[in-house]
């Protein structure tokens, strides 16, 4: 792979993305592969501030080529804005919202044990940027299968299985309020870390930045925040964990594989049960269906 820091010098990284007929002949994957150079601390610390939401868009135009759907516009908002913790979402209206201070100053807002919004500096925002615009990217992609599909699965169609395992999820929750389900405050953590859509979302995130690093920490030397990324996905995962523990009475030694899994197959036997559908038959379905994040990690 070609380092960028050969093509350009990193302080007019998006005058080269603008005018570059070079660049601008490379196809998404291309485009890709040097854009996530630019997310290691040896050439992000070199970045104008400035230059972080160009390059953020500029990777999501190229995941939404790859991904066959519309990018979404990314959209600054001020530190005014509470409720917006770091990056997220608006899919119906095609957008990409990004807190100001988290995205110049690594300053990301979280939710204490007592509820209470803190703010806390984050040293590796430039994995934490990447982190996040995979793990909203996964959702953009969600939310356009869901709508090409009509939330349905139809006999004798293949699907994605993340799809599958959603749509499941979804049928069983049709009559409740599924916004309760996605606010970590109004939820059990772990209940909102196993919602289908979420596990995917953290997992295709993780996986893919871990890809990415493994190619970078080659190229430019081991990127000194990396470890405490890692080590925090995994801090969050084991709160994931305890939380059910807690919740549940039990001592039980799960990953939170494990216990999405377990959870899975709780809601699949629930599924049979509600519609009829033999056990075998899910299972099977959700066998032949092929996995997303083997294809796009």
């Amino acid at each position: 792979m070609q380092k960028i820091t050969d093509l350009c010098a990193i302080d007019s990284i998006v005058d080269y993305i603008k005018t570059s007929k070079k660049y601008n002949r490379l196809n998404p994957y291309q485009k890709e592969n040097l854009l996530v150079q630019l997310f290691h601390i040896r050439n992000f610390s070199q970045l104008k501030k400035e230059d972080r939401i160009v390059l953020l868009q500029e990777l999501e135009y190229v995941s939404a080529k790859k991904m066959k759907r519309t990018p979404e516009q990314f959209v600054v908002l001020g530190s005014s804005k509470d409720s917006l913790m770091d990056m997220g979402n608006d899919f119906v209206h095609k957008k990409l919202y990004i807190d100001k201070k988290f995205l110049l100053e690594g300053i990301k807002k979280i939710i204490t044990p007592k509820e209470e919004i803190q703010e806390v500096k984050i040293p590796y925002l430039h994995i934490e940027l990447l982190d996040n615009l995979f793990h909203e990217q996964y959702h953009s992609f969600l939310n356009t299968y869901i709508v090409q599909n009509d939330y349905k699965i139809v006999e004798n169609k293949i699907y994605y299985r993340e799809y599958v395992e959603f749509a499941i999820w979804l049928f069983l929750k049709k009559s409740e309020d599924l916004s309760t389900y996605y606010e970590p405050s109004s939820t059990s953590y772990h209940i909102y870390r196993t919602i289908p859509e979420e596990y995917y979302a953290f997992k295709y995130a993780k996986e893919k930045v871990q890809r990415v690093f493994e190619i970078l920490n080659r190229m430019y030397g081991k990127d000194v925040y990396y470890d405490t990324y890692l080590e925090n996905v995994l801090d969050n995962e084991n709160e994931a964990v305890f939380d059910y523990q807690v919740v549940n009475n039990i001592n039980e030694d799960i990953t939170l594989d494990d216990l999405y899994q377990k959870m899975l197959a709780e809601t699949i036997e629930e599924f049979s049960k509600v519609t009829n559908e033999s056990l075998e038959t899910i299972e099977y379905t959700l066998k032949i269906s092929p996995s997303f994040l083997d294809k796009h990690i």
